[in-house]
Parts: C-alpha cells; sequence; structure tokens
C-alpha cells in the first residue's frame, strides 16, 4: 500500500548526491543504467509473523545509505537466534569491525538489489 517514491531534478542538483556519486566512483563500482533511475530506495526489516517493523529506512537523497550499525542491531533484534551465545559474539564481532571502519556500504553484493557492503580485511 505505499508509494513510490521519486527523487526529481532539484534532488539531482544537490551536492550530498554529487559527493555520494563521488564516493562511488572511487570504489569503481558502476550502475547498469537499467530500470528508472528517479526511485529511491530504502529497507524494511521486519518481525516474522504479526509483530510489526523492526526498523525502516528511506533513502532521501540518491547514493545515501542506512546507518549499518541500526541495520545489523535489527537484524539482531529480529532474528529467532538472538540469545544464541555464537549469534551474540558474531554479531559483536561485526559491530566492532564497523566502528574501526572495516566494514563499510561501498562495494555492490548483488546487481539486482543495489545492497552493498564491503568487509575490508580478513
Amino acid at each position: 500500500g505505499g508509494k513510490i517514491q521519486y527523487g526529481g531534478i532539484t534532488s539531482f542538483l544537490k551536492p550530498s548526491v554529487w559527493f555520494n556519486i563521488r564516493q562511488t566512483m572511487k570504489t569503481g563500482v558502476y550502475g547498469n543504467f537499467k530500470g528508472d533511475g528517479r526511485i529511491l530506495g530504502g529497507i524494511y526489516i521486519i518481525h516474522q509473523g504479526s509483530k510489526g517493523v523492526e526498523y525502516q529506512y528511506r533513502e532521501k537523497v540518491w547514493g545515501d545509505h542506512a546507518p549499518f550499525d541500526q541495520v545489523l542491531t535489527a537484524v539482531k533484534n529480529v532474528s529467532t537466534k538472538k540469545d544464541d551465545p555464537a549469534v551474540e559474539s558474531a554479531f559483536q564481532e561485526t559491530m566492532d569491525k564497523v566502528k574501526k571502519g572495516e566494514i563499510a556500504f561501498n562495494k555492490v553484493l548483488d546487481e539486482n538489489s543495489g545492497a552493498s557492503c564491503t568487509i575490508n580485511g580478513p
């Protein structure tokens, strides 16, 4: 029942969009120019069953991303195994890497989704 959010010409003129384009170009990741490039994306993390939405993020300008630590926390919160010590350990290890800058949004994981994440180092 939602509506598609579009960015217009005024969005394209914002300095933050050009900063995002520049940052993405530095990584060597380029779009395929397929589809409607005006559509702004987002993310929903939803609980199983009827518990509802845990987290939502709507792209404000082209190329911005949900804060990675917030996404990880929301994913952990909806996990059915969040109390498992192995899951908690993996979560803490990943959050430490995020804080150190070893994990960042800058490489396409799936050419169809636009989702992006890079893990630097071992």
